[in-house]
């Protein structure tokens, strides 16, 4: 039966199920969870012998199918054994999946005498069960806890307090809030690492609620106040113990966002309880459009929701590795920056294009698509938009300056962005037949405007800005070989470009992001070959480049990335260094409009040592003085 609801689950709204449980965080060999009816996997009905949650409830459990807990790492059978349903007093030991939760839980103590059937149903009391089954020993590495309480703690509340003060209703909230908190340090106590805290959805919008303005808002108000309690709480506890990593788990901005977008998770209902509806005994596939199965329990459809949250809270360094794309187009656009003033350069030699004096203008293109290699992950990238610039020749010297502003975009897996770049380069060149040396430095800022990331969920995006600026320098030395009308150009080149990416907060639902800075220092080095000449009949000229270009050095930071407002540790995530453009071909022509106006074209393509292909593009006009 089991097999059977999960299966349909599945079809319905996939979730990704992982044996071990395992993120870009850390990986988890079990996972022991605490709490009340929302995690219980058939703990009430065991103890009650049976007289738990009857039918249309699915097995014991307070839905219409398996808990969001069973679906992180399959059933918490602690090898065939429900761990709170042993006989009081017993020793149940095993390191496989544990499940302590219990309908009707508190979040705070219960006196022995208050125990359901010999059975500690207070959260404290189950994680003492858990420290006692431990038998002295220490918690087996690589288990994630789950704790999620509190809402029991609610509902006794507003049945002792038909009419709470607004005052009566936020001391409450802080009460439970602490409780929560203090459940974690009981539990970081224990001995555990990796905790995964859920706070409260908003009481106020379930269906024994939200029929009621009043009680809706006291039942908004005690969670956002159980909730602001829980995140100061964690916020301390993280502080004290640097070593743990408290995940919070924002379950009331999931159910804000299901319940503010319901077709973007497959739901039609998110108000109704479907037991008081013909709902209950209607096939899977209508209770699947029900976000409510009771008046405060969610549906098995909306457990595999929370289960594939869960999952992608934990995760949530998963795909970071594609914020990488805006270090590297920052790279690159820096380096088509200088290769163009050492084409400027080059193009002054043996005369093969006008003379360089005046002012130039020109339109230039960049378009890129880089394929994932190691861990990095695919991306394309356009940049296009205008150069203008000023350079002088001297006798055997050239100097010059330009500036340039691109617009563009980056797709990458996941994610993209518009990106807007500025431009400044000084070059200068000097000839003294047959040999010539040029240098270059220049300098860019870039900003990447609305981001957008999806966050794995839904249909909800999580959206961004942040900037960069990039520098570089770079020399290069060469010979003019001239066979008649023919000019054969060698030259080699080093360069150096830095980039600074700066760090940013995600703004989303759920799920956002936080970056940290990020920078990238790079060394290539390359050698290129150039063959020109001029068409004696039209007076044009055009020229052919080989060239072959390499890292000596590439060093960047790792991707550091955690969950906004969140305990959550920040994870580093390494990504391989990307390829140079290796092989490369270049080819252009020039030719005079009038005496005083010149027009120019280019086309370049590199491979990126076969990990994809980059197009550069550009259109000159030349007026001389």
């Amino acid at each position: 039966m089991f097999a059977r609801i999960l299966a349909t689950l599945l079809l319905a709204f996939p979730i990704v199920l992982t044996t071990p449980v395992s993120s870009s965080a850390q990986s988890f060999d079990s996972v022991v969870s605490f709490g009340d009816s929302l995690s219980d996997n058939g703990n009430a009905f065991a103890i009650s012998g049976g007289a738990g949650p009857p039918p249309p409830y699915f097995d014991g459990r307070f839905s219409n199918g398996p808990t969001w807990v069973e679906l992180l790492n399959g059933p918490m059978d602690n090898d065939g054994a429900i761990m709170i349903g042993v006989p009081p007093g017993a020793v149940v030991t095993g390191t496989g999946n544990q499940n302590f939760a219990i309908g009707g839980a508190r979040s705070d103590l219960v006196p022995p005498g208050q125990f359901v059937s010999g059975i500690p149903s207070g959260v404290p009391n189950q994680i003492g069960a858990y420290q006692a089954g431990l038998g002295g020993g220490g918690v087996p590495a690589n288990t994630l806890f789950t704790l999620l309480a509190g809402a029991n703690d609610v509902f006794d509340f507003f049945d002792a307090n038909p009419a709470p003060t607004q005052a009566q209703v936020t001391a409450e909230g802080i009460t439970i809030g602490t409780n929560v908190v203090t459940d974690v340090g009981q539990l970081l106590g224990v001995g555990a690492q990796t905790i995964l805290v859920s706070n409260l959805p908003n009481i106020g919008a379930t269906p024994a609620f939200n029929t009621n303005p009043l009680a809706a808002s006291g039942g908004f108000l005690i969670s956002a106040t159980i909730n602001g309690t829980i995140d100061a709480g964690l916020a301390t506890l993280a502080s004290a113990n640097p070593t743990a990593n408290i995940v919070q788990m924002d379950l009331a901005g999931l159910f804000d966002a299901v319940i503010a977008n319901p077709a973007g998770f497959g739901l039609t209902n998110v108000t109704e309880a479907c037991t008081a509806s013909l709902c209950a005994v209607s096939p899977l596939d209508v209770q699947n459009q029900y976000l409510f199965w009771d008046s405060v329990h969610p549906t098995a459809i909306s457990h595999a929701v929370i289960a594939q949250f869960a999952l992608l809270t934990l995760g949530y360094a998963q795909g970071a590795e594609s914020t990488a794309a805006f270090g590297e187009v920052g790279v690159w656009s820096r380096l088509s920056a200088s290769d163009a003033a050492f084409d400027r350069a080059m193009s002054w030699l043996h005369g093969t294009y006008a003379q360089q004096n005046g002012l130039y203008a020109e339109v230039i293109g960049i378009d890129g698509d880089i394929d994932a290699s190691g861990n990095r992950a695919s991306y394309d990238y356009g940049l296009y938009g205008v150069r203008g610039g000023l350079d002088k020749q001297m006798g055997n010297f050239l100097v010059g300056g330009s500036g340039a502003i691109m617009f563009g975009d980056i797709g990458a897996t996941a994610i993209k962005s518009d990106v807007v770049v500025g431009q400044g380069d000084i070059y200068g060149s000097a000839y003294f037949a047959p040999f010539f040396a040029t240098a270059e430095i220049g300098a860019a800022v870039t900003a990447f405007n609305d981001i957008e990331r999806n966050v794995g969920l839904g249909n909800v995006r999580a959206d961004g800005a942040t900037s960069g600026y990039q520098y570089g320098a770079a020399a290069e030395a060469g010979a003019l070989l001239e066979f008649g009308s023919i000019a054969i150009i060698p030259a080699g080149r080093i360069e150096y470009v830095g980039a600074h990416i700066a760090g940013y907060d995600e703004e989303a639902p759920i799920l956002a992001r936080s970056y940290e800075d990020r920078n990238t220092d790079a060394v290539l080095a390359s050698a290129r070959l150039r063959a020109a000449t001029k068409l004696a009949s039209s007076g044009a000229a055009v020229f052919a480049e080989i060239g072959y270009e390499e890292f000596v050095n590439y060093s960047e930071d790792d991707i550091a990335v955690g969950l906004a407002n969140n305990t959550a540790q920040l994870v580093n995530v390494a990504v391989d260094d990307p390829d140079a453009r290796g092989l490369y071909f270049k080819a252009g022509a020039n030719g005079n409009l009038t005496d005083a106006v010149s027009l120019d074209v280019s086309y370049g393509y590199s491979s990126h040592s076969g990990d994809g292909a980059v197009h550069s593009g550009k259109l000159r006009v030349k007026i001389r003085n």
